[in-house]
Formats: C-alpha cells, structure tokens, sequence
C-alpha cells in the first residue's frame, strides 16, 4: 500500500443504545441548565427586591437627615428670634426708662418757666411800684 494513500477508515457507528444514552444526557443537561437558570433568575429577583429595600431605606435615611438639620436650622433660628426678641425688650424698656427721663425734665423745664414767671412777676410789681 501506497504511505501517501489515504486509509478509508470508518468510524463504528453508534448503537441505538448508546444514542439514548446520548440523548438521554442532553435532556438531564438541558434540564439542570434550565433550572440553574430559573435559580439564578430567583436569586437576581431576590437580590433586585434586596436592592429596592436598601434604596428605600437609604431614601428614608436621607430624608431623616434632611429633617434632622432642617430641624437643627429651626432650632438656631427660634434661639436667634429669642435672643432678638430680648435684645427688643431691652432696648424698649431703655426707650421706656429714656421717655421717663425726658417726660421728667420736660417738667422740670415747666417749672422752671413757672418760676421764671413768677420772678418776672415779681419784677414787673417792684417796677410799677
């Protein structure tokens, strides 16, 4: 025989058997891919709902953080309209205390004009006199 020929060889063909077997090993495979699939489906629906809840909860988070310092700025702005609204009664109490004063030396002016008065009455009698 010629090397450089090519040797018809045949491959045995398989046996009805053996191409159950086969089949019977794609449709297990087929199977168990299919319920690998359908697991990881649910454990992605499971992870997606984890998700959901992480992101609401975070949500809340932030608008409990929100609240705090929106609270916290009230606050300090009720503190400052304290401490202006003493600041007020002070300097309305010191207005009050000045219209005192000034009531007092108007009439402390009012008596003196009287007494002016009076002394420029005085000279008028000692004049005619």
């Amino acid at each position: 025989m010629d090397p450089h020929q090519k040797k018809n060889v045949q491959q045995p063909s398989a046996t009805s058997a053996e191409k159950q077997l086969l089949m019977k090993s794609m449709n297990t495979l087929a199977i168990f891919q299919t319920e690998t699939i359908t697991n990881q489906a649910k454990a992605n629906a499971a992870l997606a709902a984890n998700v959901e809840t992480i992101a609401a909860t975070v949500e809340k988070n932030a608008t409990a953080i929100s609240l705090t310092n929106q609270a916290k700025t009230i606050a300090a702005l009720a503190a400052n309209d304290e401490k202006n609204a003493t600041a007020i009664l002070m300097l309305t109490n010191r207005q009050n205390d000045m219209f005192t004063i000034v009531q007092a030396n108007d009439n402390r002016i009012q008596q003196i004009e009287t007494k002016i008065q009076q002394i420029e009455t005085k000279i008028q009698q000692i004049e005619t006199k």
